[in-house]
């Protein structure tokens, strides 16, 4: 049957193909093992199944794994993850795609499942955000902020990059 196979053409038994393999015809004479970005979970498989997206596998797998947090695959029958780009992350395992930093945030590497807050004194805004930027004299930010904030009237910053302003004296 569909899923064994048989060394020779006059032998009386037939053994089962493992999972990671499959037997296509009822005459096959060896299993095959199911190629990369497929897989089959249960020994007398006659075909492979396509691993999801979000999964990949390698060469007679019985299973697709998920891709790792910081990596993705937006493809049926992946055998491999891609890194997120830089300014790009993915939090979760078994990822599609990867999201952009928001406002306030920024990724420098390839690979993130996270991005960064803009510290004190900087801000991260743009498309995608790959680092922060000092606020100029004059203003000042919080942690994690997208844009910088004007010094209010009676109140300075003579340097860039400040997390506070100095009231006037």
């Amino acid at each position: 049957p569909v899923g064994t196979a048989s060394t020779s053409y006059a032998t009386t038994t037939c053994f089962s193909c493992l999972p990671g393999q499959f037997g296509p015809t009822t005459k096959s004479t060896h299993c095959i093992l199911c190629s990369a970005g497929e897989f089959s979970s249960t020994p007398r498989s006659s075909a492979c199944l396509s691993c999801a997206v979000g999964h990949f596998s390698e060469v007679g797998s019985s299973s697709c794994l998920p891709c790792k947090a910081g990596t993705y695959t937006s493809n049926v029958g992946s055998d491999t993850c891609t890194p997120c780009s830089a300014g790009m992350f993915a939090a979760g395992v078994g990822s599609s795609s990867c999201d952009a930093c928001p406002s306030g945030q920024f990724g420098r590497k390839f690979g993130q499942s996270r991005c960064e807050h803009a510290p004190c004194g900087q801000y991260s805004h743009g498309s995608p955000p790959y680092t922060s930027n000092p606020c100029p004299a004059g203003s000042f930010s919080l942690i994690g902020v997208g844009s910088c904030s004007l010094c209010p009237p009676g109140m300075f910053s003579s340097s860039e990059g400040t997390c506070q302003c100095n009231r006037c004296a």
